[in-house]
């Protein structure tokens, strides 16, 4: 399921650590508030909504319930929302502060708070932060500032937190990359309590995010630590259901390492062929909904292996998640240039390459295809609305020393053997391949319909 925004421009998110917080008077640079809970005085501060992350531990803290009670919940998420949502709700002195809670994996044995009874959860934090990934990432992109409070809850949910919020934020910038990202992300925190008063300080938390597309992931893969046995179990069931989805993420990301390499490689052309139908017929959240529906099926079959007093999890690879997430945003970024393209003139395509270049800081590029636009404007005066191919319009120099070889005496004496060679080492327009001809002014070009497949190929393998 796809979450967003609960309809502000804040979003605070607090990891819940206790069920009996007491007043505390907090001050946030000038103006002091009066709360039981961080997250709202921070509330009181910014404004927007509250998010509160509940570790699965936190039903060994209760002391109102027997332990099986509590295990229970567990197994029914509904339950368990229900029961800490109310918890929440009744430590908030505002009552009219719109609040959700999502669920946060736990790892490690924790003895219950009125019992000598213990629960065992047999995880991994690379576990947790994927999860987290998953319930988060939708949820807070329609936010513009996004608060991270850290003052309550374990170390290594402060941890987790941290780093996957990082993700989200490469997440964003890749899939933003054409656009201006003006979101805000903080982390707050709070000082010791002294005499009932803490002050909240905040910072500024970021991550970088480069063009640079991830290795193919094999996101079949367990954590290296995993049994043989449960490795193969694993295997089974994921091929039992979820082939179609794993053979149809896999040609996406083919499109998309094509599409990569069609922006870095500089051939801008390829985005004006069919190469990228299969890209055209998804959207973002159709992508997601593929690995999330696949992280659900493992969470219910994992805990379908579980009992209460000890929770089993396929410990995943975050690698090769995590990068499955981000090919998912190279994917955005891709279709988003294949879709808002325009016609295939060549300043038209000048243009609009400039500008993609420039926000990838790829200018290198655009000094490559400039030259090779003003090689075909200069040698274009004999076009019109009959195609031909461009080779035709470079006529023969010689091999004067003073004027050097052009591009037609280049290829007749390298012959085929260089044509892959000549179409990256000029933005694409290689001379035996493209059909060009001039209408209204107006240079267009375009592949000869058997040389898609071709092109498709080398910018698969660009070596």
């Amino acid at each position: 399921m796809i979450c967003r925004s609960m309809g502000s421009e804040n979003l605070i998110i607090q990891i819940y650590g206790r069920n009996d917080y007491y007043d505390v008077e907090y001050k946030i640079n000038d103006k002091k508030f009066i709360t039981k809970l961080t997250s709202e005085a921070l509330y009181n501060y910014y404004g927007g909504d509250i998010l509160f992350l509940i570790p699965e531990s936190m039903i060994t803290a209760d002391n109102t319930q027997d332990d099986i009670y509590l295990s229970k919940l567990l197994f029914n998420s509904d339950k368990f929302f229900k029961y800490f949502y109310d918890k929440i709700r009744n430590q908030l002195l505002n009552k009219d502060i719109k609040i959700e809670a999502i669920k946060m994996q736990s790892v490690g044995e924790y003895k219950f708070f009125n019992s000598e009874k213990t629960i065992y959860f047999d995880n991994s934090v690379e576990n947790i932060s994927i999860y987290l990934f998953k319930d988060l990432v939708k949820r807070i992109e329609n936010y513009n500032k996004i608060i991270l409070d850290l003052s309550t809850g374990l170390n290594y949910y402060s941890h987790v937190a941290i780093e996957t919020m990082k993700y989200i934020i490469t997440y964003l910038k890749i899939k933003n990359f054409l656009n201006d990202f003006k979101k805000e992300f903080l982390i707050s925190y709070s000082t010791p309590i002294v005499n009932k008063a803490s002050r909240i300080l905040l910072s500024r938390l970021d991550a970088k995010a480069f063009f640079e597309l991830p290795k193919f992931p094999q996101i079949r893969n367990l954590d290296e630590y995993e049994s043989k046995s449960r490795k193969e179990k694993f295997g089974k069931y994921l091929n039992h259901n979820f082939k179609k989805d794993f053979d149809e993420l896999a040609q996406i990301f083919n499109e998309t390492k094509i599409g990569f390499n069609a922006i870095k490689y500089n051939t801008p052309l390829a985005f004006y062929t069919n190469i990228f139908d299969s890209i055209k017929k998804y959207n973002e959240n159709e992508m997601l909904e593929k690995i999330f529906n696949f992280l659900d099926s493992i969470e219910n079959y994992s805990m379908e292996k579980s009992n209460y007093s000890r929770i089993i999890r396929f410990k995943l690879n975050s690698r090769e998640i995590f990068n499955s997430f981000l090919l998912i945003s190279h994917f955005f970024l891709i279709k988003e240039i294949a879709e808002k393209k325009g016609e295939a003139s060549l300043d038209e395509i000048y243009n609009y390459f400039e500008n993609i270049y420039k926000k990838l800081n790829l200018n290198i590029n655009t000094i490559f295809l400039e030259r090779d636009k003003k090689e075909i404007e200069k040698n274009s005066s004999g076009l019109d609305y009959k195609e031909k191919k461009l080779g035709e319009l470079f006529q023969p120099k010689g091999k004067d020393e003073n004027e050097g070889l052009s591009r037609d005496s280049i290829e007749k004496e390298k012959k085929s053997s260089y044509i892959k060679r000549n179409f990256f080492a000029h933005s694409g327009f290689e001379s035996t391949m493209v059909l060009v001809k001039k209408v209204n002014g107006k240079i267009y070009l375009r592949y000869e319909d058997g040389k898609i497949n071709e092109i498709r190929r080398w910018l698969q393998n660009p070596a």
